[in-house]
């Protein structure tokens, strides 16, 4: 240091020395204190340099007068000496008993003593600033032991590494290792309290290195999810002996093993939603992850599934699109959030869709709307070449539909010839091209047309010939309709007008049959009427007809054979033979018309028989009682009631006769009335 920067910083150093008082909440060290005000003492009972008063110089010797003022001349010479020494004398002693007054800090000379410029420094490093205390600490940083103030100031040095070391500490407790270092290597070697700086520079470092090393694995474990070894570290740390780590970082760790414990819950909840996905729960998942802090360890997870989960409500809208379904596509889309990395993807999307709707309306003018909306999209989006695939697409589209459109307009005229020149106008939409299959729908429509114009005519001829209504006419209309081949468009009216005439045929042929077969059957010969009328086949239109018939004279049939059996069983039971006469109505079978009669005949007959041969009743048991004591008569007998009669079993048919239950002579029986 060169003597004008030694100069300048002491200057600064005294300057200093003149602030106004600190307020009273500012830190100081009362030892200090004593430090400074014991300085001031000895630095003002410090004697300054003594003023040696010169002697006056000696009278001039003058030639001695006569006279008067001769004798006056030589005392008052010695009274003047003696006043002379008597006020030097008093001056000195009040230089020597009074206190001189301190230096003047604000405006200390370069040439000033040391003890001047101690002082000075003594008063600045009372501010207990640290600029102040390093300032004085390099006022005194070079002086050796041969100095006259080396012993004082060492004690002021004490008092200043002091200050120092406290203001380290105080960085140290905030977390600032490497700043309190920096302080703390202001305490200079010739310093007492210079290996104790060391040492606790030391002791930092080592606790810090401790300290960092237990953090950076406790925030490996929470990368991994290991909340337990988490915790371990979170303790370890509060047992360091720092108060930087062991309260201000292990509150600050727990609150982060906290808030990590709850970010991967929230995670695993939105995953768990978004199992299902569908718009609403891929929704509710994102929110859920959005709510994952920034400076979580599950943030990148968090931003990776958003990406995730909006890729799928793309997919979703895209599969909407290509459902038509504009409205829903736009709303999956607009769920995708604006943090997330595909929501440019999902802006272009909205656009996207809103020119494809205007596309599908099938106007040359939408299209070219369509075409200019999807334009917009900008080179550097990520829709960009989706959307110039489509624009071609829309562009051959355009040049397909126009060719489509002159093609209808020649068609429209309705003639086999323009409907051939259409056909090859629409041939001229090569496959691979957006609207092959709306030209290739067409050209069908119109080849069926031709096809339709050159059937026509046979089917007018047939319905000519079978306007006769003869069987051989409406052969020859058949065979004039069958000439529509199969696969043409007349091909189903010639079928219909077949199915037709050939009813018709089969009523001419079978109607003499059931004409024939009635005839019969009027004259009263059923079963040959049956015979005739089965030669109509089934399938035939009048087989519905001729089986009506045959049916209803089976039945006529069936009464008559049925009538005479059961009048014959009702002979039997009105002269008393029941049992003959109920095998004989069995006779009668199941399904045919007179069976409900025949079984409604048994059962009566079958009651009557029962109750002419039951047993008669046995009299009610008497009961008897104490008559009162009154009076006494006889109770009167209980009425008589025959019992009545089980109805008999039905009987089987006659092919499997059954036993009587009870023969019954026929000289037992009372003569028929």
């Amino acid at each position: 240091m060169t003597r004008r920067q030694f100069d300048r910083t002491q200057n600064s150093i005294f300057r200093r020395s003149r602030r106004p008082p600190k307020p009273k909440n500012a830190p100081a060290s009362s030892a200090s204190d004593d430090a400074y005000a014991a300085t001031i003492s000895e630095l003002s009972a410090e004697p300054p340099a003594k003023r040696i008063a010169q002697p006056p110089p000696p009278p001039e010797r003058r030639s001695s007068r006569k006279g008067s003022g001769a004798s006056w001349g030589l005392p008052l010479l010695w009274l003047t000496i003696v006043g002379v020494l008597g006020g030097t004398g008093y001056a000195a002693f009040l230089l020597l008993t009074l206190v001189p007054p301190p230096p003047n800090c604000e405006q200390v000379s370069p040439i000033a003593a040391d003890s001047e410029r101690l002082y000075c420094a003594n008063q600045a490093a009372s501010s207990r600033q640290l600029e102040d205390l390093v300032a004085a600490v390099a006022l005194v940083r070079n002086w050796t032991e041969e100095h006259p103030l080396y012993r004082e100031s060492q004690r002021f040095l004490e008092e200043w590494s002091k200050g120092i070391l406290a203001i380290a500490s105080a960085k140290m407790s905030d977390g600032d290792l490497q700043e309190a270092i920096k302080i703390a290597g202001n305490v200079p070697e010739n310093s007492p309290l210079y290996d104790r700086a060391q040492q606790q520079i030391a002791a930092w470092q080592s606790n810090w290195d401790k300290g960092a090393a237990i953090y950076e694995e406790a925030l490996e474990a929470l990368k991994n999810q290991n909340w337990r070894l988490a915790n371990q570290k979170a303790e370890e740390l509060s047992r360091l002996n720092n108060e930087h780590w062991r309260a201000q970082r292990y509150n600050e760790l727990t609150r982060f093993i906290a808030s990590e414990q709850l970010a991967r819950q929230r995670l695993s909840q939105a995953r768990e939603l978004a199992e299902y996905q569908t718009v609403d729960r891929l929704k509710e998942a994102m929110d859920l992850a959005r709510q994952v802090e920034l400076k979580s360890f599950a943030r990148p997870d968090a931003q990776a599934e958003i990406a995730r989960w909006s890729r799928a409500l793309l997919k979703i809208a895209d599969e909407r699109l290509a459902a038509k379904d504009v409205e829903g596509a736009i709303a999956a889309a607009n769920t995708v959030p604006q943090d997330s990395s595909l929501s440019e993807e999902a802006e272009d999307f909205v656009v996207f869709s809103r020119a494809m709707a205007m596309s599908w309306k099938d106007n040359l003018m939408m299209l070219l709307e369509a075409q200019a909306i999807v334009g917009e999209i900008q080179p550097d989006r990520p829709l960009y070449e989706r959307a110039q695939a489509q624009i071609q697409t829309w562009q051959a589209s355009i040049q397909d539909l126009l060719q489509i459109q002159v093609a209808s307009a020649v068609a429209s005229v309705g003639q086999p010839l323009t409907f051939r020149l259409a056909d090859e106008l629409a041939q001229m939409v090569a496959q691979g091209r957006p609207r092959r299959i709306e030209a290739q729908t067409k050209i069908a429509s119109w080849r069926k047309e031709i096809q339709s114009i050159q059937d026509r005519p046979f089917i007018i001829r047939a319905r000519q010939i079978a306007q006769t209504e003869s069987i051989e006419s409406l052969k020859a209309a058949i065979a004039e309709a069958s000439r529509v081949e199969i696969g043409r468009p007349r091909r189903i009216e010639a079928q219909t007008s077949i199915a037709q005439w050939n009813k018709k045929i089969e009523v001419l042929e079978d109607q003499p049959i059931l004409n024939e077969a009635r005839s019969v059957a009027n004259s009263g010969n059923l079963s040959q009427a049956i015979t005739i009328a089965q030669r109509i086949q089934p399938g035939r239109v009048l087989y519905t007809e001729a089986q009506d018939a045959i049916y209803g004279w089976t039945i006529q049939i069936q009464v008559a054979e049925d009538r005479a059996i059961l009048n014959d069983a009702s002979y039997l039971a009105s002269i008393g033979q029941y049992s003959e006469a109920i095998r004989t109505a069995s006779r009668i079978r199941w399904g045919r018309p007179l069976y409900d009669e025949a079984q409604g005949s048994i059962a009566r007959w079958t009651a009557e028989r029962n109750a002419l041969f039951a047993p008669p009743p046995q009299p009610a048991p008497r009961s008897y009682s104490e008559p009162p004591a009154s009076s006494w008569s006889e109770p009167e007998p209980a009425p008589y009631y025959p019992p009545e009669p089980a109805p008999e079993p039905v009987p089987p048919p006659p092919e499997a006769p059954i036993a009587p239950e009870f023969e019954t002579p026929s000289d037992a029986l009372p003569p028929p009335e």
